[in-house]
């Protein structure tokens, strides 16, 4: 591990140049926290640098980690806080800034479901990245693939990766590019149950026959799945609620509750 102390070093400039571009077909992302360094670190993702707050540098993880890093080739540095806040990766003061090379995979039209997974959840213009992010951390959980469609946010975003706690790390972010009616007509032919949600269906979700290769599609956190789409589907399904004011919950919430559901319908899980 090296020190730095101008922000005219070649790996310090590096740093800054990834941390300042945009999410638009980006193949890199700067992050600042401990646990994501983990994740990137044990999913074997490239790593294009690190930087240690000085105060941190000398601590038990640090040493073990940068041990293995320097032994990939990768570049890593300490320097104080002042110059990590250069970066201007967050309000807070990171104990580590690091990057790492990592984009979204385009499904097309020759792309077949099958090879990547049994059961998806697909977000069609969902505007939040931090519901984005909770629903990746919880489709790992479950065991659901993630597909980004038609104006939902980029899932390479700080806010993303921090809230899916490593998730957007681990498993792969598929994009989608068209809108849902593009996208269903694609997984029909691929011959996956399909799976609307909206609080408007007439369908119970708890009714629901599952099968093994499902996607569940949920919608804009304000207006939810295109009403024309919802029609199309054969499975268009709410989720119960007890009587009273609440009618619809969060669209990382119910993305949550869905895949649950349909863990527990396609899966041998012990309760």
């Amino acid at each position: 591990m090296r020190t730095i102390t101008s922000i005219k070093d070649p790996g310090f400039s590096a740093l800054a140049r990834m941390a300042k571009q945009g999410t638009s077909n980006a193949d890199s992302i700067v992050l600042d926290n401990i646990p994501l360094l983990e994740s990137a670190v044990n999913a074997g993702v490239e790593i294009l640098g690190v930087m240690w707050d000085e105060r941190y540098a000398n601590m038990e993880y640090a040493a073990s980690v940068n041990n293995l890093l320097e032994s990939r080739g990768v570049d890593v540095m300490c320097g104080t806080h002042h110059l990590i806040r250069r970066l201007e990766i967050s309000q807070a003061q990171p104990q580590v800034v690091f990057a790492i090379r990592i984009g979204e995979q385009t499904i097309d039209a020759n792309t077949r479901l099958d090879s990547l997974g049994d059961r998806f959840i697909t977000l069609l213009d969902v505007k939040d990245p931090m519901n984005v992010g909770t629903i990746m951390r919880h489709a790992e959980a479950f065991g659901y693939r993630v597909i980004l469609a038609g104006e939902t946010v980029s899932g390479i975003s700080r806010h993303v990766f921090r809230s899916s706690t490593g998730s957007a790390i681990r498993k792969p972010i598929f994009r989608f590019r068209g809108d849902g009616q593009d996208f269903y007509e694609y997984c029909s032919r691929q011959e996956y149950q399909m799976i609307t949600t909206s609080a408007h269906a007439d369908t119970a979700i708890t009714g629901l026959d599952w099968s093994k290769h499902h996607i569940i599609m949920v919608g804009n956190e304000s207006h939810g799945l295109p009403v024309e789409l919802r029609h199309s589907s054969k499975y268009d399904v709410y989720i119960p609620m007890m009587p009273g004011g609440v009618h619809s919950i969060n669209v990382a919430a119910a993305s949550s509750i869905s895949m649950y559901s349909g863990m527990l319908a396609t899966e041998e899980t012990p309760l």
